[in-house]
């Protein structure tokens, strides 16, 4: 069942939502018809997304279904086991500079094993990040929808830039993947987002948290300017590590991120994500909710 809207962005709208089995949380995207040139496409878009998942399956979330409305609306049901995302926990507060290095270091190595592949996010935000605990109590996150920026690359290929609000995307590589990633860093570290053009006078850590320091400003500032960028996630990583030290925080829980090899079989992509006892696929779950949504406007017309 589909519930609130969590993002809207150049590949729809996420809806959070419950699986029917089991009642596990789950986030779905819906992709307008117009962003899916064909079925190779949208096939090319699910296979990219396991492929991530393959390569780190501890920090990207796992698709459990998928399919395609009558219309060519499409829908992507990802894991929310850990129940939110990075964006409704900044909604609260900001985090603190060690929670973010445990954040980070899960989203580095999901963006690291993914960029091995040449498969990249596109649309990296903290409402695409899902927030919970391992095993030892301490902060994890995981990536959804890594995969995406192929579906938006072919869109852009057949009817030119990609836009949201009349601002044409970048280009979908490791650059704006990292970008992305800077402007993640400046809201979980300040708890709002990076607004304004990056430039010498663009926002700084510091000046909304100055108990902080100038450490986390060099870093940050780094990472949204391509030309200062790291080379990779890894080594962005890294360099928020050695921000952190200098500002004399305990970064002992903050290893290294090692590549690692493959696993040797990707998951089995299913077009339900409910219970198959049940009969009601997702999609239709997804068809209900449009036609509800469009009575309801009627009703409110009529009644006005």
């Amino acid at each position: 069942m589909l519930g609130q809207p969590i993002a809207e962005g150049a590949l729809g709208v996420l809806y959070a939502g419950v699986r029917r089995r089991d009642e596990a949380p789950v986030a779905v995207r819906v992709v307008p018809a117009e962003r899916i040139r064909d079925d190779a496409a949208w096939r090319t878009f699910l296979e990219s997304a396991a492929k991530a998942w393959q390569e780190e399956r501890r920090h990207v979330a796992p698709v459990l279904g998928h399919g395609r409305l009558e219309d060519g609306t499409g829908w992507l049901a990802s894991s929310l086991a850990e129940g939110r995302t990075l964006a409704q926990l900044l909604a609260e507060h900001p985090l603190e500079p060690s929670e973010v290095l445990a954040v980070l270091r899960g989203i580095c190595k999901a963006l690291e094993a993914a960029h091995r592949r040449e498969i990249f996010h596109g649309e990296l935000t903290t409402a695409s990040v899902c927030i919970g605990s391992d095993a030892e109590g301490r902060m994890r996150a995981r990536v959804l929808e890594l995969g995406g920026a192929q579906l938006l690359d072919e869109a852009k290929r057949r009817s030119g830039p990609v836009t949201r609000a009349g601002v044409a995307y970048p280009p979908f590589d490791v650059s704006r993947d990292l970008r992305a990633l800077g402007a993640l860093t400046f809201e979980a570290l300040v708890g709002a987002p990076f607004e304004g053009e990056v430039n010498d006078d663009h926002p700084r850590v510091s000046d909304a948290r100055p108990e902080l320091g100038a450490h986390f400003d060099t870093p940050v500032h780094a990472l949204l300017v391509p030309g200062d960028q790291p080379e990779s996630a890894a080594a962005a990583h890294g360099l928020m590590v050695e921000a952190a030290r200098a500002a004399g925080y305990d970064v002992g829980a903050a290893i290294p991120l090692a590549p690692r090899e493959a696993s040797p079989s990707a998951p089995e992509l299913s077009t339900r994500a409910d219970d198959p006892s049940s009969g009601k696929p997702l999609a239709l779950v997804l068809l209900a909710g449009l036609i509800a949504a469009v009575i309801l406007a009627t009703l409110w017309g009529l009644l006005r």
